[in-house]
């Protein structure tokens, strides 16, 4: 019987003998698969065989630059992952999959500065919640011991925020 066949058993919750099971388990599809590889490269190599010596330089040349563009895109995928991430921690973006996903939406010029500073703002007033906020020591939180408990630890902002305050609060005391 045929793996495939096996398999279709298997899914009508038919119950399988112990040489289905045995053939079952000899069966390595990385196996096959492999196979499969070697015998297209085989296949390639033959026909590449076949064609005169102009063919085959230009083959070469269109795998050569089908690597090479594939490699670009690669490399321009990950310069912009990297403006992008710069760009989120310059402006305490948190999450900076996100701001690529809205920059890649507004087609946003990451190469151009003013380009990418009017988009910042923009964000600031459509999405506030996705900005980091920064405390500074001050004349004291005003946060009572009710409200602290209340404060979700799940790492939400309000609860961040009060988080701050209070590590605030700690440090100037201490100076």
């Amino acid at each position: 019987m045929s793996v495939k066949n096996i398999i279709l058993k298997l899914l009508d919750n038919q119950p399988v003998n112990v040489l289905e099971r045995a053939e079952l388990e000899q069966f390595d599809p990385e196996k096959l698969v492999s196979e499969l590889d070697e015998l297209r490269s085989r296949v390639a190599e033959a026909e590449r065989e076949k064609l005169s010596e102009k063919e085959q330089l230009e083959l070469d040349i269109r795998s050569v630059t089908l690597e090479r563009d594939q490699l670009r895109e690669s490399r321009d995928r990950l310069l912009r992952s990297q403006m992008v991430r710069e760009l989120a921690g310059k402006h305490r973006f948190s999450d900076p999959d996100y701001l690529d996903y809205l920059a890649a939406k507004e087609s946003v010029d990451l190469n151009n500065p003013e380009a990418c500073s009017d988009f910042i703002e923009r964000m600031r007033l459509a999405k506030p919640e996705s900005f980091e906020t920064t405390l500074k020591s001050g004349s004291g939180s005003g946060i009572s011991s009710a409200v602290k408990s209340a404060a979700p630890a799940d790492g939400d902002r309000i609860g961040k925020i009060i988080s701050e305050l209070e590590n605030v609060s700690a440090t100037a005391g201490m100076q």
